[in-house]
């Protein structure tokens, strides 16, 4: 489902990454761990396409991203994809149910609110779903942008620091419905922190 080969990429001569090779089967799970400056964030935004790699190769769902266009990579991130990041995109002048209504892509069906109401249960925002975003807390805000990324239940999840603004027991929850939406929909979840908590949780890890 996921697989990359002598990825590289480079911000400037000076400060090149070179990353081990990720060979993930359907629904497997990834912790990808390491400090602050070794490149774990370049690492997401590289398989999530939101950069281009300077060398290298990656195949998502039989898909080699380098190989497609700007449009097309947008389309195959809106349909496969749910990504967590460390800074939240929300609209501001819209309530967190609206928010969420405009991740859905069912362009021939009706807003799905049950599948809102629900994951917002899950994640312990429900009662905030009239509210606007900027009267969140920064740990609702972190959970809104994972309800977010869920929202379409998505082939792959990726996750840059989902737990940073998290206590330790909202994090083992977090981490826990995660785990489960990947497992409901045979997805891959990869994960990139430097949150030593999540180590015990995942199997299947990668050092940077």
């Amino acid at each position: 489902m996921i697989k990359t080969t002598k990825l590289q990429f480079s911000y400037t001569p000076d400060s090149e990454f070179h990353f081990p090779d990720i060979s993930l089967a359907e629904g497997e799970h990834l912790l990808i761990l390491g400090a602050s400056g070794v490149g774990k964030t370049t690492l997401l935004h590289l398989l999530s396409g939101l950069l281009p790699v300077s060398s290298g190769n990656i195949t998502i769902d039989a898909t080699e991203l380098p190989s497609l266009s700007r449009k097309q990579l947008d389309a195959f991130r809106g349909r496969k994809m749910g990504i967590i990041f460390q800074n939240d995109y929300f609209i501001s002048s819209l309530s967190v149910s609206e928010n969420l209504a405009l991740r859905l892509y069912f362009p021939d069906k009706k807003k799905d609110i049950k599948r809102i109401r629900e994951l917002a249960a899950r994640l312990g925002i429900l009662d905030q779903l009239d509210k606007k975003v900027t009267a969140l807390s920064e740990g609702q805000r972190q959970r809104l942008s994972i309800a977010i990324a869920l929202i379409n239940k998505p082939k792959v999840i990726f996750a840059d620091e989902p737990t940073a603004s998290l206590d330790d027991e909202n994090c083992e929850k977090v981490i826990e419905l995660l785990k489960e939406e990947a497992s409901l929909s045979k997805a891959n979840l990869l994960i990139i922190t430097h949150d030593q908590r999540v180590k015990t949780m995942f199997k299947n890890h990668l050092q940077l």
